[in-house]
């Protein structure tokens, strides 16, 4: 008969030890591979042996049962084999002495110094009932206390207002930091004029009952107002993450940048050269295209506009999309016109696309996915202080992403289309909506087209030539505009916006070539200011 076992069967006793799901069935396993038994012979006691242990009562015999059999072994081959600490062994076998089964009692205890559930509710519910201000231009949704706050300050509060609870500070931040994600001291930038108007007849001490409610109720609806368009583009977000033929494009301009960029004081009186930014955002990929120019190559008008857009759109949106949505701020001279309308009705009268819906924010709350592009391209600008050439632009455009989601793409004067002279050959710029039309309603009533009024503009195949508006978006009331006839299909612009570069300002020139001592001697950025300085001027007022 063996007395040893093989290794094969180790390994599937370790196996099936390490298989069970609970400790308490590791625990139960092991110790039935234990057996109490008495001590077979007992070494009487030598008065004469101080400090002897008294014998023992009884002792342990381990077994492992594999392919050969059942196999007794020593204490330490058994806790080899499972890798299991000797401490482990020994509460096995004192549980087996007193005849009782293994029970896991970890994290089963409670501390002197825990706090109850009931303590931890009310500071949070207390941290929830400050107002928080969200930051809108940044990669992440940040949400900001008012900057007269701190920790300290509303640890004092919640003991003014619970002065029954005892809580010390150390605990109050330990909820503070460990169950919330805010920060303290984010001014707001481009706030919304009504919401500002309103919050101060609101606080007016001034305003009776009736009035302040009225007020309130006012600005509750504002502002259910200007979230639709969140939760609109929130909503086509998704839609387009599991829907290929649903696109999704956010698009707008930066704030002007300046070239050269020089970090010399005489030349903070100095004009610069503009360099326009236009970004087209695709809400699925997260991607953004960049478009940038001087203004000598281009302007920012509803031309341009139309142009990228329509340049993005045929590069970029494949043939399988069928419904495009768009967002963009509210911007008549660039995002919101009648260029922008037609552009969107040829588009659905070349089949290029089904259905088109334009939605357009609420003055004031116009936080776009653009814009949070533009804070990183911001950032990154802000670190560097000298940049002489478009090209350096457009580096530190792609580098702003860490997840390389920029593109860029510097634009020709012979690439902006003239939509403006374009759109008028086949569409109407007035028409009374087919709602108000007839003599059953008064002319005082009757619905002219006017684009600034309306916030949805939706484009459908089925009704080409058509456009259906809602003063609200999914406003109960919806106008629709006949611009032209069902059988017109227009064909795209041809005719450049441009025929020539556009001239610079006179006095701006004069500034520019008081740069020339500041440049570098680079041939490439000699070469850039050499045209520039060679460009066509014009007298301005």
């Amino acid at each position: 008969m063996t007395t040893k076992i093989t290794e094969g069967s180790k390994i599937e006793l370790y196996t099936k030890f390490i298989d069970f799901q609970t400790k308490n069935e590791q625990d139960g396993f092991l110790q039935s591979l234990i057996e109490l038994k008495p001590v077979a012979k007992k070494k009487p006691i030598n008065d004469k042996e101080v400090g002897r242990k008294k014998p023992k009562g009884q002792s342990y015999v381990y077994w492992l049962s594999g392919s050969e059999g059942k196999i007794q072994v020593c204490k330490t081959a058994f806790q080899s084999v499972f890798g299991i600490s000797s401490d482990r062994i020994r509460r096995l076998c004192n549980l087996l002495k007193e005849g009782k089964s293994p029970q896991d009692k970890r994290g089963k205890g409670h501390p002197g110094n825990a706090k109850s559930v009931d303590l931890i509710l009310e500071i949070q519910n207390h941290i929830n009932s400050f107002p928080v201000k969200k930051a809108h231009y940044t990669n992440e949704e940040w949400n900001y206390l008012d900057s007269k706050l701190n920790v300290k300050i509303m640890w004092q509060m919640f003991k003014n207002i619970k002065p029954d609870i005892e809580v010390d500070y150390q605990f109050y931040l330990k909820i503070f930091n460990g169950h919330f994600n805010l920060k303290f001291g984010q001014p707001q930038v481009d706030t919304c004029c009504t919401c500002e108007e309103l919050n101060v007849k609101i606080k007016s001490p001034s305003l009776n009952d009736a009035a302040k409610r009225a007020t309130i109720a006012e600005l509750i609806v504002h502002k259910r107002r200007a979230d639709k368009f969140f939760k609109k583009l929130h909503a086509v977000k998704e839609k387009t993450e599991t829907d290929p033929t649903i696109a999704g494009l956010s698009f707008d301009f930066m704030q002007n940048l300046q070239l050269p960029q020089i970090p010399i004081q005489d030349t903070f009186y100095l004009r610069q050269l503009s360099v326009s930014v236009f970004n087209v955002h695709d809400l699925r990929s997260g991607r953004a295209r960049f478009y940038l120019y001087h203004e000598g190559i281009a302007r920012k008008s509803p031309d341009e506009v139309c142009s990228f857009l329509f340049d993005y759109i045929n590069e970029n949106v494949g043939q399988h999309v069928k419904h495009l949505d768009l967002f963009s701020d509210s911007c008549g001279g660039q995002n919101k016109n009648h260029a922008m309308v037609r552009l969107c009705l040829m588009l659905v009268a070349q089949g290029r696309f089904q259905f088109i819906t334009h939605y357009f924010p609420i003055r004031g709350h116009s936080y776009l996915p653009c814009d949070r592009d533009f804070s990183m391209v911001k950032r990154k600008i802000r670190k560097m202080d000298r940049i002489y050439l478009l090209k350096e632009y457009a580096e530190l455009i792609i580098e702003s992403s860490k997840k390389m989601n920029f593109e860029v793409k510097i634009a020709k004067t012979e690439e902006v289309l003239h939509f403006k002279e374009w759109w008028p050959q086949f569409y109407r710029k007035n028409a009374i909506s087919v709602e108000t039309q007839g003599r059953a309603t008064h002319r005082n009533n009757k619905q002219h087209f006017h684009v600034t009024q309306f916030m949805q503009f939706c484009y459908s195949h089925e009704t080409v030539g058509v456009v259906k508006v809602r003063s609200f978006i999914d406003g109960a009331e919806e106008h629709t505009f006949q611009l032209t006839e069902p059988s017109v299909i227009p064909p795209s612009p041809m005719s450049q916006a441009y025929q020539d570069n556009i001239p610079i300002n006179e006095k701006k020139m004069h500034d520019l070539r008081r740069f020339l001592p500041f440049l570098p001697k680079e041939e490439i950025i000699q070469s850039f200011y050499s045209d520039i300085y060679n460009w066509s001027t014009c007298v301005k007022e």
